[in-house]
Formats: C-alpha cells, sequence, structure tokens
C-alpha cells in the first residue's frame, strides 16, 4: 500500500463519525487467547469440534462440552484487553463506534466498548437447553474432563451460549 493511501485511509477513519469494526480471532489472540484454526496451536488442532461444538455433542455428553467450556470461560477471565480493544473502546469517546465481533469472549466489554454484537454468541450468555431462560455463570477451572451442567428451575440443562 502506497503512503499516498495510507494516508487517505487514515484521514478519512479520522473524520468518521459511524463506524462499524468487525474483528475475529486474531484481535483476542494479543490477549493470550487461542484461535480455534490455527495449525500449531488452534484449539481445533487438539480437539475434535465434533465431539465438543455440535448440538449432537450436547445431546451426546453435556458434562463433557460444559466442562470444555468452563476451562474456556476460566481462560478468558485471565486474561487482559489489549491495546487493540482498548484503542476501540477510546475511539467510542469521539465517533459512534459498533463492534461486530466473531469471537466469544467479552474482551470488548471489559475494554470498555458498550454496543458489541457477538456473531458466534459469547461463552458468558448461557442459556437454559429447554425454555430458553438467560442463566449467570461462575468462570471457574473445572476438576476433571466432565462437569454436570447446572439445572434450570425447569429441569433443563444450562448449555454455553455460543453456536
Amino acid at each position: 500500500m502506497s503512503d499516498t493511501a495510507v494516508t487517505r485511509a487514515v484521514e478519512a477513519i479520522r473524520s468518521a463519525t459511524t463506524v462499524t469494526v468487525l474483528t475475529g480471532a486474531g484481535m483476542s489472540a494479543e490477549s493470550g487467547v487461542p484461535t480455534f484454526r490455527d495449525v500449531q496451536t488452534g484449539l481445533w488442532a487438539k480437539y475434535d469440534p465434533m465431539t465438543l461444538a455440535t448440538t449432537d455433542a450436547w445431546d451426546d455428553d453435556p458434562a463433557l462440552v460444559w466442562a470444555w467450556y468452563q476451562r474456556r470461560r476460566a481462560m478468558v477471565q485471565a486474561v487482559e484487553p489489549n491495546d487493540g480493544h482498548r484503542a476501540l473502546a477510546d475511539w467510542a469517546s469521539t465517533a459512534d463506534v459498533r463492534v461486530v465481533t466473531q469471537n466469544v469472549d467479552d474482551l470488548h466489554e471489559r475494554a470498555g466498548s458498550t454496543d458489541v454484537v457477538h456473531v458466534h454468541g459469547s461463552l458468558f450468555a448461557c442459556r437454559c437447553d429447554t425454555c430458553g431462560r438467560a442463566h449467570e455463570v461462575e468462570a471457574s477451572e473445572p476438576d476433571g474432563d466432565r462437569v454436570d451442567p447446572p439445572r434450570c428451575e425447569c429441569g433443563g440443562r444450562v448449555r454455553p451460549g455460543v453456536v
């Protein structure tokens, strides 16, 4: 990209009053959140998505799925938003900044962004698998590979709020 093109892009960004920013795995990777598809370190290099991230997986072994997502929640809670997250949140003080993210973590919100859409859901927006009621869930490291998910008042199981 030429210096002229970069200068024009910077000027356009500086004068923008409404901005929509799309973020993905690279944004949170800077904070230490592993991506899913990286060949060497990605989560799917170590785990089979069919056993953890499908409705069939939930139906077949909800305790395995719940424990895996509990570990992910605890891992996300242990890291901090990075300069990219903070820059977007700070930008919102001078423009209408909307963040659309594929990430299921809460790092944009913890950095201060208030207009965030999670395309793939959120680790922290759990719901009952029967009635759909929202549930608050503590992020804690599980003791073992399987942990029975909490139960809803209706008797259903509380499931991760991700797609």
